[in-house]
Order: C-alpha cells, then structure tokens, then sequence
C-alpha cells in the first residue's frame, strides 16, 4: 500500500490543487487526503455524501478502497478492475501495479487462489526487465504464496448440519500479574488435542515448528511476510483437519513461525502463542459472538441482522486484522481489536495527537515488549485512566500504556490495539464481518 499511498499523493496534488474552488475538486481532495492517511471512516462519509461531485477517478479509487476495507470483496474486484481499465493512465503506473497487486489479494480472499495467483504472474511477467528485480521478486513471491494456496480448497466444511459451533474458553493468565490473561480454545488438530489462542489480532493462523512436528504439518516453500516486533516471513503449512467443539474445518491454512529468539523473556511468553486461531480461520464466518458470562465463543454461518446503519469496525487494504472507530478527545481514530494482547496499548500516533493530555496525566516509564523477532524496549508514558467511546458508548480503561514516539517496535505504531482488558468489560462482544460491526453488552 505504500506505493498507492505515495503515488496518489502526487496525483491528488497535480490535479485537484488548482481548482479547489469547484466543488469536485474540493471532494476529490478530501478523498484524497483519507487514501493517503488510510482514513477509511472519514472517507466513507465523505463518500457516503459527495461521491456525485467527485471526478470519476477518484470516486472509482475511492469506491475500491472502501469495497476493500469495508469487506466487501467481490465489489472490491469490480472496482479495482474497473479502476485500472479505465483510468491507468491517470492514477500512473506506480498504482496500477498496487492496484492490480491489491486485486490479486482480493482475488484470495474471495478463495479463488488460482486466479490470484495468475493475476499475480501476469503482473510480474509485464515489469520483468522494467521493474526493479525487488518489486518483481516479492511479485514472483506472492505468485507462489496464491499458486501453494490453490491447490488444496481451504477451510472446507460438510454441507448441511449446525449452521453455528459455540465452543467453551479459559482465560489462561499471561504473567505473574493474574489480571492479564488470553482466551484459550481447545481443538483437535489432525487428530490429536491442541490448545489454541484465540487472537482477533493475528492476521493468520499461526504454530510454532516444534508443534507443526507435533502434528503433522508439512511446511511448504510458500513464504508469508509478518509483523512483529519486526518484520519477519513465515512459511505456509496445510492442516488437513482443524476441529473445533461441533465444527470441522478441512484444509487450514497455518503461518509456521519460530517465536523463540534465544531470549529467555521470549521464551517465557512464546508457549501462550505457539498456536493461534486468527483473522484468516474467523472472516470465514459472516458473524461471531464472544460471550463472557458463559466463556463460549460461537462461530456462525447466519446472516446477522445489526441494529448499526453505518459499519464501525474495517480491515487493513494490506493484512485483514480488523479496526474499530473510536471517540476521544473531540476526534475519532482506528485502533486494532486485538483479543491477542492481554492488555491495551495505545500507539505512537495517539502520543502525537495527544501529546498534551499525555504529559500531564501520565507517569513516564520504561515498558518491554514481546513478541516475533524478540524483546524491544520502549519509552512510554502510563495513564491511570482513560476514557474513550465506541459508538457512542464510553468505556474506561486503567493503567493504559502509550509509547512515546517508538522507532522499533511495529507493534506501538499508529494508534495501538484494544486488547483483552477492553473485550472483558462486557458481558458479551459481537463481531459482524458481513456488516462490519462490532457491539457490545
């Protein structure tokens, strides 16, 4: 998505500033400025409200993003294949290779892996002796990713039965501090007993190569590019069988990674993660519901009737870890739901905007955090409190870190992750992947 980002900048620039006066122009550059600072709540309502007087460029550009984040994908499809047909010339070359790379992705999440991965090729064949051999090389990567994907249909299910699983959980302290702890589920994987950490904040399913031995998981030589605590690869794994309470799951895609740096601190909080159920297993169902009074988690093929008009939850362009809208400050910002971190952590981008009530409410400290690639040491400031609302319903949370402006750590960055303490202040938390919603009890 850089490349988009970057690009479009330019163009907006180049072709709106001379006329903001005129009423297209001033919606094409407030369209623009979401695009570029991945505004996608902000944008919906501007588009919501003026995509008539938009340039058919920008409506297009902006009618793909929002398909994109938005969950819509076989929309997202049409558009960005409509975008790029009839508008390369004016978006550059530069965002028709992200355009048709995004098109790709969107392609793999509709589960045609086969189509993604020709797109894919055709796209890498065009730049081969144009391109940087870089650009191409993580083309020719992703081409393999999709082509690996495509030969096992994922995440098959038995036609007919329970159109719903609810499966009980444990919250499993994650420290010597009992109040931190994460949602384990019990699973059968390949056939044999498997513990799995339910993570709302893990783009994949993940295992660790000591536990893909275990059960039988055969690496393949796909790679997948990850966010840690740095960046990182994962190589992709098939499980032939995944259940689940009442719910079998056949061809389960997993992200093989080593969490065990050598550190001693990462050893000692790798095990929590050694397999996690994440966002790509979950978007697999139109709906499901978190219910904490019962400890049952219940995954749901039903159409879910939400009483939200306007969606209040969306997904990255590039990963698919969802986001909510939050209030504060007069303002409203997009914080990852992550039921995967123990506890909140507010980012580098909330620090910058709120830089001031920070300062005065909060006590400085230095804070350690763990995860793929290792330990990073971050400078931070702890809020005793903090409250903040989600669609107009306020919450409050305690002893909130906020890093000061981190340079390491891929986690502190933009505004941060709702974790754990957030989803337990409810009795019950339902996520809506068909409207995109989330809304709570």
């Amino acid at each position: 998505m850089k490349k988009i980002i970057n690009t479009l900048a330019l163009l907006l620039i180049l072709h709106t500033a001379p006329c903001l006066a005129q009423d297209s122009s001033t919606a094409d550059a407030a369209a623009g400025t979401c695009i570029n600072g991945s505004q996608w709540f902000r944008l919906y309502d501007i588009y919501e409200k003026d995509s008539a007087s938009m340039s058919p460029m920008i409506r297009r550009f902006s009618k793909a993003m929002l398909a994109t984040a938005f969950n819509r994908n076989e929309e997202a499809a049409e558009a960005i294949t409509t975008l790029v047909r009839n508008h390369q010339q004016e978006i550059g070359a530069g965002n028709a290779v992200s355009m048709l790379s995004l098109l790709s992705t969107t392609y793999s999440r509709l589960g045609d892996n086969t189509k993604a991965s020709a797109t894919m090729k055709s796209l890498a064949d065009q730049l081969e002796g144009s391109a940087d051999t870089a650009t191409v090389a993580e083309l020719r990567r992703k081409q393999h990713l999709y082509d690996t994907l495509g030969k096992s249909a994922l995440y098959q299910r038995d036609k007919g039965g329970n159109t719903s699983h609810t499966v009980p959980f444990s919250t499993v302290p994650f420290s010597a501090d009992s109040t931190q702890v994460l949602i384990h589920i019990g699973s059968r994987l390949n056939g044999q007993k498997c513990t799995m950490t339910f993570d709302t904040g893990a783009t994949y399913n993940v295992i660790t190569p000591k536990l893909a031995a275990k059960y039988h998981l055969t690496p393949t030589d796909a790679t997948i590019s990850v966010i840690g605590t740095k960046l990182g690869t994962g190589r992709i794994a098939i499980a032939k069988e995944l259940t689940i309470g009442t719910l079998t799951l056949r061809n389960v895609p997993f992200v093989i990674l080593d969490l065990d740096s050598g550190n001693e601190r990462v050893r000692h909080t790798a095990d929590a993660y050694s397999c996690i159920l994440g966002e790509s297993l979950l978007m697999q169902f139109p709906h499901y519901i978190i219910d904490f009074e019962k400890s049952t988690v219940t995954l749901s093929s039903d159409t879910l009737t939400t009483s939200r008009q306007r969606p209040n939850i969306c997904l990255t362009p590039s990963g698919r870890t969802p986001y909510a809208e939050i209030e504060y400050g007069g303002g409203t910002f997009a914080i990852t739901l992550d039921t995967g971190a123990a506890t909140t952590t507010l980012g580098n981008a909330f620090y910058r905007d709120y830089t001031a009530d920070i300062a005065r409410e909060g006590k400085w400290d230095i804070a350690a955090s763990t995860g793929f690639g290792g330990v990073t040491y971050d400078s931070i400031f702890r809020l005793p409190s903090l409250t903040m609302r989600l669609s107009s319903t306020p919450f409050t949370l305690r002893n909130v870190p906020v890093s000061a402006l981190s340079t390491s750590n891929a986690l502190s960055a933009n505004y941060g992750r709702l974790g754990l303490d957030f989803f337990r202040l409810w009795k019950k938390v339902t996520i809506n992947n068909a409207a995109m919603t989330i809304e709570v009890e």
